[in-house]
């Protein structure tokens, strides 16, 4: 699903490892997406988690079973 925007795009180039491209090609390839949805939906899921956790919000997930484990991420 591309991101409509009126925002001019930019050309970027990126120094990644190959192991880092393969899967970043991968995700895209079994979700039908471009790489660069893939490092969109990336950098906005990163954008919530940094706001949750400034907010001093927990971060918690819950197991098909029912479990609940926090998930604490180090700065």
């Amino acid at each position: 699903m591309p991101v409509k925007t009126k925002t001019p795009l930019v050309k970027a180039s990126f120094n990644l490892t190959a192991d880092e491209l393969n899967e970043l090609r991968e995700e895209a390839a079994e979700r039908g997406v471009t790489v660069t949805q893939v490092l969109r939906e990336a950098l906005a899921d990163r954008r919530f988690l940094a706001n949750q956790i400034a907010e001093k919000n927990k971060i918690l997930v819950e197991s098909p079973d029912g479990d609940i484990a926090r998930v604490i991420f180090q700065r």
